[in-house]
């Protein structure tokens, strides 16, 4: 699995499915571009018409939650790529347990009936995501993997009490069986452009 923040940049997706398809099973990003991709004939006006959505791709199964068009600024903050080696596995996006735009539920299926649960996450500066999982806990399977950005939070692995933001995320994972996996390179995950901000820790693993 590999997680990446593409900050809505296009081209960095392109980059990632065409590179990633030889070491890489499942592709998780969070805030990718949802806008006007291409634009192609249109067979009722002379004008061309616009293709809004996400980037395809023909070695990976695409998966997002549609925005809610009644509800602005709700397009989606996380998607998901699936390399198509995995079909057998019937790669499913779970909308029937968890439905929001911060976050995608994804489930692969052994035969026999054995699932595999694993959650990209986005939480915006508002930790609405991080509040969500904690006010939704019980709705949720056990999982294998989370995964995602999880700014604005303050995650240091060597205090043994997390408090606010932190202590919910760390009660979340261990109710759906999971506990923090530190990083092979221990540091920050974020580099702010204005040296004068102090980097922090946005990503984690679960």
């Amino acid at each position: 699995i590999l997680n990446h923040n593409v900050a809505k940049d296009l081209l960095l997706v392109g980059t990632l499915l065409d590179c990633c398809s030889s070491n890489y099973d499942v592709l998780f990003i969070q805030e990718p571009l949802w806008g006007v991709i291409r634009s192609v004939p249109s067979t009722t006006d002379k004008s061309r018409d616009d293709v809004i959505g996400s980037l395809i791709h023909p070695r990976w199964i695409h998966m997002v939650r549609p925005p809610d068009f009644h509800a602005p600024g709700h397009c989606p903050r996380v998607m998901a790529y699936v390399l198509k080696r995995l079909e057998h596995m019937r790669p499913s996006m779970r909308r029937d347990i968890v439905d929001y735009h911060n976050m995608l539920l994804l489930s692969l299926f052994e035969k026999g009936g054995k699932s595999y649960n694993l959650l990209n996450v986005y939480s915006d500066d508002r930790r609405t995501a991080i509040n969500y999982l904690d006010e939704h806990s019980i709705d949720f399977p056990n999982l294998c993997y989370m995964g995602g950005d999880f700014n604005p939070i303050e995650w240091d692995p060597e205090v043994s009490a997390l408090g606010g933001a932190a202590a919910k995320l760390e009660e979340f994972a261990a109710s759906v069986g999971l506990e923090y996996t530190p990083p092979s390179n221990p540091g920050p995950t974020f580099y702010p452009h204005n040296p004068e901000l102090r980097s922090s820790v946005l990503d984690l693993m679960f």
